[in-house]
């Protein structure tokens, strides 16, 4: 699934108003990985802006945990969001 928003922020700016959006919807985030970052600190030429934003709804997670552990549910948390600059 796709949701594109472009925005006139930078991409900083957008970047701590998505952290902030998915804690206002009571979302937590587990972690973020700047790719760009990442790949730049390997060697690599990499001049594209790029972070994932790891997010989890506790409240979900523990029910879908609570109601069956197999790996296919358990595989789908945390979700996964893509920040990048065009």
């Amino acid at each position: 699934m796709y949701y594109i928003v472009e925005s006139k922020k930078s991409f900083e700016q957008a970047s701590t108003d998505l952290e902030a959006a998915v804690k206002n919807h009571k979302f937590g985030v587990l972690h973020v990985h700047d790719i760009g970052a990442t790949l730049r600190s390997k060697g690599l030429e990499f001049t594209n802006e790029c972070k994932v934003f790891e997010v989890c709804n506790p409240g979900q997670a523990a029910k879908v945990l609570s109601t069956d552990m197999r790996f296919e549910y358990g595989a789908s948390l945390p979700y996964l969001g893509l920040h990048r600059k065009k």
